[in-house]
C-alpha cells in the first residue's frame, strides 16, 4: 500500500507531459507538377517535421507526421500528375497521435524534403538523384521601423519633426497634440516632407511647413488664448506651387562674419615751408 502514491505520482506526471504535447492538424495537400519534376506542398497549423521513407511493391513514398491529425476535409486524390498516380491521407495511429500521407508513384523516386515554417514541400526526382533533406530556417520577425513624424506641442510652443513621412501624417499628428481642427485635403497623402521646426509659435511653426507646399493656408487662432491655434484651412493652390521664401524666425540664426574693415587712413603732415 506504501507504492500507491508514488503510482499516483507517476501517472500525474504522464498526464502533465501527455498534456504538454502539442498537437497539431495537417490541413491541405497540393500536388504540382513542374518543369523540374513533381511537387507536393503539405499545409499544417503548427511548424512539425515528418519522417519520410521509400517504399516499393507498389512504390511509394511514405510521410509522417509526429503528433498531429488529419483535417476533416482532406480526400484521397487519384490522379495522373507527372510520376504520382494517388495520394492517400490517413491517421496512422493515435496515442500518439500521426498522420500519414502516402504517395503512390509509377517508378521508383528520390526526394528532397524542405520543411518550411508551417508547410512542407517534397520535389521528387529521377531514381539516381541522391537523397537530400534541406532545413530551411523560419522567416525572421520583421523590425518595426521607428516613427516617421514626432510632433510636441508644450508652453504653447509647437515641435514638427518628419523624415519622408506624408503631408497628411504630419498634419493629423498636429491636430491631435494641438487640438486644432485640420481638415485634411486630398493630395496630402502624396506629398512628402522632411521637416524639422520648432519649437516655436505654433502659427509660425504650420506657416515654416506648408510655405511652398501646394495648398494655401490660413490658420485662426483661439478665441481664449492666441498663443493656441483653433483651426487650420488647406485650398489647393492654383498655378503651381509658390516657393517659400519666408523666414524663420523662431530658429536660431547663427551670426554672419562681417568683411574685414580696412584700417582708417593716417593724417598726412604739411611739409614745413623753407625758412626765408
Amino acid at each position: 500500500m506504501k507504492k500507491l502514491p508514488s503510482l499516483v505520482g507517476i501517472f500525474l506526471l504522464a498526464l502533465v507531459f501527455s498534456a504538454q504535447a502539442k498537437n497539431t492538424i495537417v490541413r491541405k495537400v497540393n500536388v504540382l507538377a513542374g518543369a523540374n519534376g513533381t511537387e507536393l506542398e503539405i499545409s499544417t497549423d503548427d511548424p512539425v517535421t515528418p519522417s519520410i521513407q521509400v517504399v516499393t511493391g507498389p512504390d511509394r513514398l511514405v510521410i509522417d507526421f509526429p503528433n498531429s491529425t488529419p483535417a476533416g476535409s482532406l480526400r484521397n486524390l487519384s490522379l495522373a500528375r507527372g510520376e504520382v498516380t494517388g495520394v492517400r491521407v490517413g491517421l496512422f495511429s493515435s496515442a500518439p497521435p500521426v498522420t500519414r500521407v502516402v504517395v503512390d508513384l509509377k517508378t521508383p523516386q528520390s526526394y528532397q524534403m524542405f520543411p518550411s515554417h508551417k508547410s512542407v514541400i517534397v520535389k521528387l526526382g529521377p531514381a539516381e538523384t541522391e537523397f537530400e533533406v534541406v532545413n530551411v530556417p523560419p522567416p525572421q520577425p520583421v523590425v518595426p521601423q521607428g516613427p516617421r513624424v514626432r510632433v510636441s506641442f508644450r508652453d504653447g510652443l509647437l515641435k514638427v519633426w518628419a523624415e519622408k513621412a506624408t503631408l497628411a501624417e504630419v498634419l493629423n499628428e498636429i491636430h491631435h497634440q494641438t487640438g486644432a481642427d485640420i481638415a485634411i485635403p486630398s493630395g496630402a497623402e502624396q506629398d512628402q516632407v522632411i521637416a524639422n521646426y520648432g519649437p516655436g509659435p505654433a502659427e509660425q511653426v504650420i506657416a515654416a511647413l506648408l510655405n511652398g507646399s501646394r495648398f494655401n493656408f490660413v490658420t485662426v487662432g483661439a478665441s481664449d488664448n492666441p498663443a493656441k491655434i483653433s483651426s487650420v484651412i488647406l485650398i489647393p493652390r492654383t498655378g503651381g506651387v509658390t516657393p517659400n521664401n519666408s523666414p524663420a524666425p523662431y530658429q536660431q540664426q547663427q551670426p554672419q562674419a562681417r568683411p574685414p574693415q580696412p584700417p582708417p587712413p593716417q593724417p598726412v603732415e604739411a611739409d614745413a615751408p623753407d625758412p626765408q
